[in-house]
C-alpha cells in the first residue's frame, strides 16, 4: 500500500497495551490526507490520528502505530487503538465519498492482516465496546463520539458501521458479499417532492 509520511509529535509511546481497537474519525471537508497530517504536525494543535485518509483514496502516516495517536479524547481507547481519520462532506451527516470509503476499508483490512486479525467486531455502543472482552484474532470498532460530546465520524458512517464490519470480514475471509434488499421511500409525481424526501433521508444520515 502506498503512503506518505509526515509525522506528528503528538502522541505518545504505546508501552505494554495491546493494540485491539480500530476507531474511525472523519475530518470536517475534502482533503489530502497529507494535507490533514500537516495540521497535525503542529505541536500547538495537540491533536493527531495514526493514519488519514484523502480525498482522493490517498493515505499519510501521521503517527506511527507503535504509538498513541491524540485522537479519541479518551487514554483508555487510544492505547489500544489504532485511530483513523477519513475525510468527508463539510456539512451533516458527514457522507465518506465512494473513494473515500472504499480506501478505509482497503487501509483497515491492511491493518487487520498486518495484526494477524480475521475478524472485526462491531459492538455498537460505547458500553458494549467498553464490556466487550476481545478475543484473539479480533479488534473491535469504536468512535470518537464514544469519549467525547462530539458527532465524530458522522451520522452516515454511523448508518453504515455494520456493513462496513462485514465487508472488512468478506475481505479478510474470503467471503461472498450478503445479499442486499432495497427499500425504496415513496414515487413521486413532482420532481420537487422526491427532491424533498430526499433532503430528509439525506438529514437522518441515508445515501
Amino acid at each position: 500500500m502506498k503512503y506518505d509520511v509526515l509525522l506528528s509529535p503528538n502522541c505518545n509511546p504505546r508501552g505494554a497495551n495491546p493494540i485491539e481497537r480500530i476507531t474511525i474519525h472523519c475530518v470536517v471537508g475534502h482533503f489530502a490526507a497529507k494535507t490533514v497530517a500537516g495540521w497535525f504536525a503542529k505541536p500547538a494543535r495537540k491533536a493527531s490520528s495514526n493514519w488519514i485518509v484523502g480525498k482522493s483514496g490517498d493515505y499519510c502516516l501521521s503517527v506511527q502505530e507503535d504509538h498513541r495517536a491524540w485522537t479519541s479524547g479518551n487514554a483508555h481507547n487510544d492505547y489500544r487503538a489504532i485511530t483513523i481519520e477519513t475525510s468527508c462532506d463539510a456539512t451533516a451527516p458527514y457522507a465518506f465519498s465512494d473513494i473515500e470509503y472504499k480506501a478505509l476499508v482497503d487501509l483497515v483490512v491492511d491493518i487487520m492482516k498486518r495484526y494477524k486479525r480475521t475478524k472485526l467486531v462491531y459492538p455498537g455502543s460505547k458500553a458494549a465496546a467498553e464490556a466487550y472482552k476481545v478475543q484473539p484474532g479480533e479488534m473491535i470498532l469504536t468512535f470518537h463520539r464514544y469519549y467525547q460530546n462530539v458527532a465524530c465520524p458522522g451520522q452516515w458512517f454511523v448508518n453504515h458501521a455494520e456493513s462496513f464490519t462485514e465487508e472488512v470480514n468478506r475481505r479478510l475471509n474470503g467471503t461472498q458479499p450478503r445479499v442486499l434488499y432495497k427499500v425504496q421511500v415513496g414515487a413521486y409525481a413532482q420532481k420537487e417532492n422526491a427532491l424533498k424526501m430526499q433532503k430528509q433521508l439525506k438529514e437522518k444520515g441515508f445515501d
